[in-house]
């Protein structure tokens, strides 16, 4: 089966080696000039003031944290290896993030069990496998609901604004999958509600197996589903690639990678950065999106879209990928956004290995020695905006509270054992001054 036009994925497989071996830059090609995604006009879908990147190269990115382990003996793929580490344990959720996650489900169950007393509510997707960004919505379905859906949206639309529990609301009742999209107006925390849609949570146990087989798909996950947030790309219902879909081609990506298939003594230095360079080259440059269809069940698999009839000949490019809960459906073909996705693979790519061959000298700081607290290989494809900024903000503001409350609390302790002592003494002080 070919996976990128003529060449078979053994040839592809050959590729991705050698491209493991070293970070010589590309030869630049004309798409690699994309005039869709502008480092200064990145699309991240939120109000324009969120939109700010960070221009000067000569600051930390603020997912590097002071006890950074990069040092100049790094490789820039290893340095790639760090930051992403990095950057995923700053953008994962804290225990309060969670925790006021979980209260805002708790919040809208009761309601929607005081509406349909039979009925179940569950949590789903990235929220129930923690791999939410800071932003990211909760996933709920009402199970065992009321069967006619559309009116059922409409009632709870309405309860939800009647009791002022939301900041916004909109029902998507044409939908293949009607949901209501809500932002809860205590946390600002948006959520999307659908109903008697059992798959979503039958998937949680699946993608829980899928991460413990691939230790790296969690990581490459959180990486991808921000890059794809900053350019607009991840929200199916506009065209793009939603968090079972990226995490399908991930877990595909994985399982044909020659670290899975051939003598792993030879990929022991093998690190996240290579097969984050590996997975952008796949999918941006050489995988056959027009000819060729992925399955994840079992070892995986490709096969050819015309033999499942999911060629569609007025969108040849669309990518096809096998549910594997239900293998008769499609969970590619709503994302027709998928050739700027291609797109923003390919430019990422490109951008990292293009920055490679001068990085050392594009690092040095005015001394001529290597500044440590500057470099970034991630930032080539994540530019640090402001949602980036205010975490840290944030997650410095937390760090400094949680400080003081420990420290209140061991002054509360010690002057809970030293009271009775200065008590006492107090009372033998009062006493001497009375017999004198």
């Amino acid at each position: 089966m070919s996976t990128g036009g003529p060449t078979a994925f053994s040839a592809i497989s050959s590729a991705l080696n050698e491209a493991r071996k070293s970070l010589t830059p590309a030869k630049p090609r004309e798409s690699d000039s994309l005039e869709f995604i502008p480092v200064s006009k990145l699309n991240v879908a939120a109000d324009d003031d969120d939109v700010t990147l960070l221009s000067d190269s000569s600051v930390r990115p603020p997912w590097r944290t002071e006890k950074s382990r990069l040092d100049g003996s790094m490789s820039p793929v290893l340095i790639l290896h760090e930051e992403i580490l990095e950057f995923c344990n700053f953008v994962a959720p804290t225990s309060s993030e969670h925790k006021m996650r979980l209260e805002v489900v708790d919040r809208l169950r009761d309601i929607i069990v005081g509406l349909w007393p039979a009925a179940q509510v569950e949590t789903f997707g990235s929220f129930a496998s923690k791999l939410y960004l800071p932003l990211g919505d909760v996933d709920i379905v009402i199970l065992n609901g009321p069967e006619k859906i559309p009116k059922a949206l409409q009632k709870l639309a309405s309860i939800l604004v009647q009791r002022r529990l939301v900041k916004s609301i909109e029902t998507i009742a044409k939908a293949r999958v009607p949901i209501i999209k809500l932002v809860d107006a205590e946390t600002g925390i948006p959520v999307d509600i659908s109903f008697n849609v059992q798959n979503g949570v039958d998937a949680n146990a699946l993608v829980r197996d899928y991460m413990e087989s691939y230790p790296e798909m969690r990581h490459l996950t959180i990486v991808l589903k921000y890059f794809l947030y900053q350019r607009g790309l991840n929200e199916t219902f506009r065209g793009g690639m939603g968090s079972f879909l990226l995490q399908s081609i991930i877990i595909s990506f994985l399982q044909h990678h020659p670290s899975r298939n051939q003598d792993r003594n030879n990929f022991n230095s093998y690190s996240l950065g290579h097969y984050l360079l590996d997975f952008l080259e796949l999918y941006g440059r050489n995988f056959n999106y027009t000819d060729v269809g992925i399955s994840i069940r079992g070892k995986g698999s490709y096969f050819p879209k015309s033999r499942r009839d999911w060629y569609d000949r007025e969108r040849p490019f669309l990518l096809a990928v096998e549910n594997p809960q239900d293998p008769e459906l499609d969970i590619g073909k709503n994302s027709w956004a998928v050739r700027s996705i291609k797109k923003a693979f390919e430019h990422a790519y490109g951008q990292i290995t293009s920055s490679a061959k001068g990085f050392w000298s594009e690092s040095l700081n005015s001394s001529g020695s290597v500044s440590m607290d500057s470099i970034s290989i991630l930032n080539k494809m994540i530019r640090p905006d402001a949602i980036l900024h205010e975490r840290k903000i944030k997650l410095q503001q937390e760090k400094s509270a949680g400080s003081s409350r420990r420290k209140r609390k061991r002054s509360q302790v010690a002057v809970t054992a030293v009271t009775p002592m200065a008590e006492s003494s107090k009372r033998l002080r009062i006493t001497a001054q009375r017999s004198v």
